[in-house]
């Protein structure tokens, strides 16, 4: 093959290579462009978690200073916390270093984005990166992958369980911040923002075991210390926090040994294992390949047969048949063959019955102060006589109500109610309604007093439009007793069929209060004013 080497016109486009060849523009490399703290800060969401932290929080929040790369980490159980931690992350800013944040950089998060109106009253520039454009954000991105790196050492080494949550989340932040140089200034966040150097005396082994100090013995011979967990350091005080082995309590202190080389080794308890009562099922003899398993784990393959000298013909292998629930479990007699000497031996099943019953509560039970006005607790019937012959369920009720429920425990007012109530029925449709005199009647009288009060003015329908339709509601008014008062019938028109801005407006009417209007008529007479 023989390649030809043409002179091509490089001013000369071509539509078609960027559609197959056209890739994404480098970055460039990250550097400090800020000449101060505060000029510029990136901020970025983390999460959300699978498992929540011990104050229950799924996110965090992080803010990088651009210039001295100090770094403040903020959890958070819902990312619509974002906006109150960054006001007052504001807020702090002036009130400890006498400064206001010039610039926010972030990603394109709705939380960020909804803080425009903030910024603005601020005077602050907010920057946010391109869509898919994470690079764009890549000083805080960063961060986190530091921050996840070494939480999962510290994690991963960790023994006791309890301590990976936010105690040991917090404490790379820390780590980064007194001990990471910056590669462009070679000083510390700490040292670059407070112009000093950080104090590493109280810094410690994180989850080494240590001895927090009892200042208020029980007695002359209790113990004068407490052995506890080394979880990090609280915000606002000068002590170290603690995690309390015995009474599993996390608190802070400052009288504290530790042992920085010994760690907390929980005790391995083995779970104790309950055979439930069940049918012993008889196994077979087992090889010696399986000698050296314990007795717990022996194995055995229920498709191969068992071992024997001569092959055992299929009938010599009786098959355990269904116990019924209330007869000892024993094979049928048509199925006791006699055992030859060269097949497994069998033992006969046996049900395993628990020695002792099940303890119940002594306590004897109240009823709820909350129920005294109701009719509560109306079984009748104890549990064994629930089913029995003489009461037998109606055909197709698993539980009827009848078996449950009695009615001899009511006065005979509320009986008389419960009667009356039960007898009379509110239809569900204007074509029931229309077969009974009396709710017509009662739908006459509505239509009656409607026209009466002129509710409404007959006019032509406008091209285009479809009336709203409605229904009539049907309600039986009761005396104390039960009896029937009267029988209301009310039309109602369909609202929700309506359109917003096309066939209403306004969702209320004006109302007044009859408090409202007796203050009104009070202050009227006692100063003269005419009322119209």
């Amino acid at each position: 093959m023989f390649l030809c080497f043409l002179e091509l016109d490089s001013s000369h486009k071509c539509d078609v290579c960027p559609l197959a060849k056209q890739t994404r523009q480098p970055f460039p490399c990250s550097s400090i462009s800020t000449s101060k703290c505060f000029s510029l800060i990136h901020c970025d969401i983390w999460g959300r978690y699978k498992t929540p932290s011990i104050s229950g929080a799924f996110y965090f929040l992080t803010i990088v200073d651009d210039f001295s790369r100090f770094t403040w980490v903020f959890l958070m159980r819902n990312k619509s916390e974002t906006q109150t931690l960054l006001r007052q992350f504001f807020h702090y800013v002036h009130t400890q270093f006498n400064t206001k944040v010039q610039k926010l950089h972030s990603d394109n998060g709705a939380e960020f984005l909804s803080l425009n109106f903030f910024f603005l009253e601020e005077g602050v520039l907010f920057q946010h990166s391109c869509v898919y454009k994470p690079q764009q954000n890549g000083v805080v991105e960063r961060k986190h992958r530091h921050i996840l790196e070494l939480l999962a050492l510290y994690v991963f080494n960790l023994i006791y369980p309890l301590l990976s949550g936010e105690n040991v989340f917090l404490l790379p932040s820390i780590l980064l911040i007194a001990f990471l140089l910056c590669c462009f200034t070679k000083k510390t966040p700490f040292e670059i923002l407070y112009n000093k150097l950080p104090d590493y005396s109280r810094m410690r082994v994180f989850g080494c075991v240590a001895f927090a100090t009892i200042v208020n013995p029980s007695s002359k011979f209790s113990p004068r210390a407490t052995k506890c967990i080394f979880l990090g350091y609280p915000i606002g005080q000068k002590a170290y926090k603690l995690y309390d082995i015995a009474t599993q309590k996390i608190f802070t202190n400052r009288d504290v040994v530790f042992l920085e080389d010994t760690f907390y080794n929980p005790p391995q308890v083995n779970p104790p294992t309950h055979n439930p009562p069940a049918l012993s099922i008889p196994l077979p003899i087992v090889s010696d390949s399986y000698s050296h398993l314990p007795p717990s784990s022996v194995i055995i393959d229920p498709f191969d047969p068992p071992i024997s000298s001569s092959p055992a013909p299929t009938d010599s292998i009786p098959s355990l048949p269904e116990p019924p629930s209330s007869t000892p479990l024993t094979p049928p007699a048509a199925q006791q063959t006699p055992v030859q000497p060269d097949d497994p031996v069998f033992p006969e099943p046996t049900l395993v019955i628990p020695d002792q019953p099940l303890r119940r509560s002594q306590r004897p039970r109240e009823a709820n102060v909350r129920l005294k006005d109701y009719v509560c607790s109306q079984v009748i019937l104890p549990p064994h006589q629930l089913f029995s012959a003489s009461s037998a369920p109606i055909p197709g009720t698993k539980y009827p109500l009848c078996h449950f429920i009695s009615y001899n425990r009511y006065s005979p007012s509320h009986l008389c109610y419960i009667a009356n109530v039960s007898r009379d029925e509110e239809p569900p449709s204007y074509e029931l309604a229309m077969t009974d005199p009396k709710w017509q009647e009662a739908m006459n009288s509505e239509l009656q007093a409607l026209i009466d009060n002129q509710t409404w003015s007959l006019v032509p329908l406008p091209p285009g439009k479809r009336p709203i339709s409605c229904k009539w509601v049907y309600r039986i008014k009761r005396k104390a007793d039960g009896s029937v008062e009267r029988y209301k019938a009310r039309l109602v028109a369909r609202g929700f069929t309506q359109t917003a801005g096309i066939d209403y407006h306004d969702t209320f009417s004006p109302t007044a209060k009859m408090v409202t209007v007796r203050c009104l008529l009070a202050i009227a007479a006692s100063l003269n004013w005419p009322l119209h």
